[in-house]
């Protein structure tokens, strides 16, 4: 059944404080005619109905051409969709920070759909600057050393932070592919749906010695093999397709014991 069917026009306007008068003096029309609306007595549907179908068009896109009234039909079909109920959801179990990222997350889709324009005002209010605590180093062979907590140890930075960003990396090796010595990059905690083919990651294990130790990889997925390829090696700058045997020894497996803990989120400078 059509869900507007459902809606009962005399309490929806009674719902809304409103009385027959009332209404009628709004749209400039007679009682007797908010009567026949609340009554479907109108004859929409012996004349505009059998119209629009005849043309094959949404009787709205006829009532309202331009759009400048939000269909009901649209908002049921929203209310229907399964990924905003789930959204919803989501958000309720999320701390105020999440629930931050979600929602800048989703004014940049708004954004991107409506071809918002990037103006020197909004990329001022954007940019400032910021005293960033440098949690990792990177050693050559790509070698992550954890700095202690009671040793902050700070660097100045001009620009724009990421709001996804949860600890900061510094590299102290000019070595390591793809980035300089004492460049920072922003790191973010590890997650499944954002583990796309080639993105850099750390991860850590326990040696023999029962000592964590952590490196920065290059992630790849290839014909369903997983690799985690150091980013000191030649083969981390390889294409998809390049890879071969020789890179059998960086293969991914359940057994290895590496946990891909972070990833790195964007490089500041």
């Amino acid at each position: 059944m059509n869900p507007h069917l459902k809606i009962d026009l005399k309490k929806r306007r009674r719902d809304l404080g409103l009385s027959q008068q009332d209404l009628a003096n709004k749209l400039h029309v007679s009682v007797n005619t908010i009567q026949n609306w609340e009554n479907r007595k109108n004859n929409y549907d012996k004349t505009l109905l059998p119209y629009a179908k005849a043309i094959k068009l949404d009787p709205m896109e006829i009532i309202d051409p331009y759009g400048s009234y939000e269909h009901i039909s649209d908002m049921y079909k929203r209310n229907d969709i399964d990924s905003i109920n789930n959204i919803e959801k989501i958000c309720f179990d999320l701390k105020g920070q999440q629930i931050s990222n979600v929602y800048n997350f989703v004014k940049m889709q708004l954004a991107d759909q409506n071809n918002v324009k990037i103006t020197h005002e909004d990329l001022k209010a954007k940019y400032g600057k910021y005293d960033l605590k440098i949690t990792m180093l990177v050693h050559e062979n790509s070698e992550v050393e954890f700095l202690n907590n009671n040793n902050d140890f700070f660097q100045k930075f001009n620009g724009k932070i990421p709001k996804t960003y949860s600890q900061c990396m510094q590299f102290k090796t000019n070595k390591v592919m793809s980035f300089g010595y004492d460049q920072i990059v922003f790191l973010r905690p590890a997650h499944v749906d954002l583990m796309y083919s080639g993105v850099i990651v750390i991860a850590q294990k326990m040696d023999s010695l029962g000592k964590m130790v952590a490196k920065v990889f290059k992630f790849r997925y290839v014909h369903k093999t997983t690799y985690l390829i150091p980013l000191t090696s030649q083969s981390s700058q390889k294409d998809e397709d390049e890879l071969g045997t020789k890179e059998n020894k960086y293969i991914w497996r359940d057994n290895d014991g590496w946990e891909v803990t972070k990833l790195i989120n964007q490089p500041s400078f």
